[in-house]
């Protein structure tokens, strides 16, 4: 099964004369049938990090392996295996839904099953009464659920999510989030970023704090419950940021 480790992690960008350190050494995995949450406030680094495993950005420094591939050294072997969800819509706003449906599930997937599965995913997603609708008239939301469909659709090895849920009210994102339980149960190896705590706390198994570009905390769900019987899950949230 496929698997994520990241080793040293660095990307520094420039400013004029100032250094900016958005990812700064950190070093974690995560496992097949596993969620892990990156959770930290915005400009913490969670996009650039995950841009990075999925071999968008390079990094200045550290490993990324996807399974035994090292990313850096084989990146288009390491994304074929790869589902990225981007924190930008990246979507071309002339294509009708079906039409970006279409054409980005076949680049995913090449099932002979393929159109029943986006049928499916289009009824489950509820964007049955905008498939015919340019993406560009859709709102934020249905946006969001039309760039997350086709991974829905071709369920890759291996996803990373930067920020499922943006965009989405309550019943939206509930259906998103039942998906991804759905797809750790089969095994998949997956990766969110939020800034939401309470996303965090119900879908992954382990939660990674990420402040400043650093890694301040990494723990399993279990004991951040057992932390909650005294505490919110904001104050520690604030006592780690504080750290």
């Amino acid at each position: 099964m496929e698997f994520i480790k990241i080793l040293n992690l660095k990307k520094y960008f420039k400013t004029g004369k100032k250094l900016i350190k958005a990812v700064d050494g950190i070093s974690f995995e995560v496992k097949s049938g596993e969620i892990f949450a990156l959770l930290g406030p915005n400009g913490a680094g969670k996009t650039t990090t995950l841009r990075m495993i999925a071999g968008i950005m390079k990094p200045d420094a550290g490993k990324v392996y996807i399974g035994e591939i090292d990313m850096i050294e084989n990146p288009d072997r390491a994304r074929k295996i790869i589902g990225y969800l981007p924190s930008d819509t990246g979507l071309y706003p002339r294509l009708k839904v079906v039409e970006f449906l279409e054409i980005f599930s076949n680049l995913y997937s090449k099932e002979n099953n393929l159109k029943s599965k986006i049928e499916n995913v289009i009824d489950r997603l509820e964007i049955r009464d905008y498939v015919d609708m340019k993406i560009e008239n859709l709102s934020t939301g249905n946006m969001q659920k039309v760039l997350i469909a086709p991974l829905m659709i071709s369920e890759p090895p291996v996803l990373i999510l930067d920020e499922p849920a943006k965009g989405l009210d309550v019943p939206s994102a509930k259906i998103i989030e039942d998906y991804l339980l759905e797809l750790k149960k089969k095994g998949k190896t997956i990766l969110i970023s939020t800034h939401i705590m309470e996303q965090a706390e119900y879908l992954a198994d382990r939660i990674g704090f990420l402040f400043d570009g650093k890694l301040k905390k990494v723990c399993e769900k279990q004991e951040l419950l057992k932390e909650k019987e005294n505490k919110s899950l904001r104050k520690i949230f604030m006592e780690v940021m504080n750290e």
